[in-house]
């Protein structure tokens, strides 16, 4: 470990440079932490055999800061898209009697596929995912995709309402 502290020191600057280069402003503790990480990993896997060891920390350190701004990236537009749809199934139920009454539940149902049929079925019976999916026998993955679908067309009638 002794060997680690002084690795570290002297490729502090190295970390420091890659942040600057990737822009890191923000969480640049978490990033560094990251970097460190990555500097350790280099130090385990080089050999001398393969060229000199800057480059090669270099692009491990690079890459898992990268790695670590695309898992950010997926989350965050994962978490906004939720959020879209919690507003719109949260809208959609405050006004389903006034702008989609349960009566309209037919009327809705000419347009959607059997899938559809089956994930607006369960909407209306308080069901979640989980129990929607057991019911037909089919992934959890597959109903949020019924429901992405089914929100889609409902949401087209109701702007063309």
């Amino acid at each position: 470990m002794e060997n680690f502290d002084q690795m570290a020191e002297q490729y502090t600057p190295l970390i420091h440079k890659i942040l600057k280069t990737l822009n890191l402003y923000k969480e640049t503790e978490e990033y560094y932490q990251i970097g460190l990480i990555a500097l350790w990993e280099a130090g385990e896997k080089y050999r001398e055999d393969k060229g000199p060891f800057l480059p090669f920390a270099y692009s491990i350190i690079k890459g898992r800061m990268l790695n670590q701004l695309t898992k950010e990236k997926r989350w965050e537009t994962a978490a906004v898209f939720m959020e879209k749809t919690d507003d719109f199934l949260n809208q959609f139920q405050q006004h389903q009697d006034t702008y989609f009454p349960r009566e309209s539940l037919e009327e809705a149902c000419k347009y959607l596929t059997l899938n559809q049929k089956r994930w607006l079925s369960g909407f209306y019976k308080d069901q979640n995912l989980d129990t929607i999916a057991k019911e037909h026998s089919v992934t959890k993955d597959a109903v949020k995709s019924w429901r992405k679908s089914a929100l889609k067309k409902i949401k087209d009638m109701h702007g063309k309402a």
